[in-house]
C-alpha cells in the first residue's frame, strides 16, 4: 500500500492535518481496497461519497485523518450521526427485523 503521507499527495494545514485533495481521496480510496467503508460492498464511481467520520455537526474537521469514502445511500442514511451512532442505530434495526420476521 502506498504511503498517504507522499508528499505528492499531501497538504497540511497550519495545524498540521492532512487537506482534504484529490489525491489524498485516490489514495484512501486504494486504502479501503474500493469498498465502502461502513459496508464493505464494491464502490463505483457513481456511487461513492467522501464521508466525514466525525460529522461537522459534531466538531469533525474536514481534513483526510476525519474521512472515509462510502456508498451514496449509507452517507445519506448516516447524515450528522457520528459512526458509533449510526451503526448502533444499524444494528437495532437489523436485530428487530430478524425478531419481527422470525
Amino acid at each position: 500500500m502506498e504511503e498517504l503521507g507522499k508528499q505528492s499527495c499531501v497538504k497540511l494545514d497550519k495545524t498540521g492535518e492532512t487537506k482534504i485533495t484529490g489525491s489524498s481521496v485516490h489514495q484512501l480510496i486504494k486504502k479501503q481496497s474500493y469498498r465502502c467503508a461502513l459496508t464493505g460492498r464494491k464502490l463505483s464511481i457513481a456511487d461513492a461519497e467522501l464521508d466525514h467520520i466525525v460529522p461537522f455537526a459534531a466538531g469533525g474537521k474536514n481534513t483526510i485523518e476525519n474521512a472515509q469514502i462510502v456508498l451514496s445511500d449509507v452517507n445519506r442514511m448516516k447524515g450528522t450521526l457520528t459512526q458509533e451512532r449510526f451503526i448502533e442505530l444499524c444494528a437495532a434495526v437489523a436485530d428487530h427485523a430478524r425478531r419481527s420476521n422470525a
